[in-house]
């Protein structure tokens, strides 16, 4: 694995896996709606800039209910991520029971797409590369 850091922040670590294709997105634990929409748009921008079509959307350490930013992931983020080519989107849910209810809330709201939630980082990343 080759790893070149796009963004890095206290809220959010952005990685591009040069040798398998994909944005690996590592959530820190404290996040608000503006961080989350923030994060959210500059995935998109990533995935573009990069001409990248999978995302690793790891929560695993978001604690906290975010389920207000649900309806606004999946009704108009994802539509315009799907727009920007993203073809296969692995989410890994979070270890805490608020943040992983937000995360079932925002997938739960998805009408189309390849989106799926994982227990496990190594498990949801070898669903994305078969992909």
């Amino acid at each position: 694995m080759k790893h070149r850091i796009l963004h890095e922040s206290a809220t959010l670590v952005l990685e591009y896996d040069v040798v398998s294709d994909y944005i690996h997105a590592i959530w820190a634990r404290e996040q608000t709606p503006a961080t989350i929409e923030a994060g959210y748009e500059l995935i998109l921008a990533c995935l573009g800039r990069q001409h990248c079509h999978r995302l690793l959307d790891n929560h695993a350490a978001i604690h906290g209910y975010w389920a207000d930013m649900a309806a606004w992931f999946s009704l108009d983020w994802y539509p315009r991520a799907r727009r920007a080519g993203l073809e296969y989107h692995a989410v890994v849910y979070s270890t805490d029971y608020l943040g992983r209810r937000s995360t079932e809330e925002a997938l739960h709201g998805i009408v189309s797409g390849a989106v799926a939630g994982f227990e496990d980082l190594a498990v949801a990343r070898r669903a994305l590369l078969n992909q």
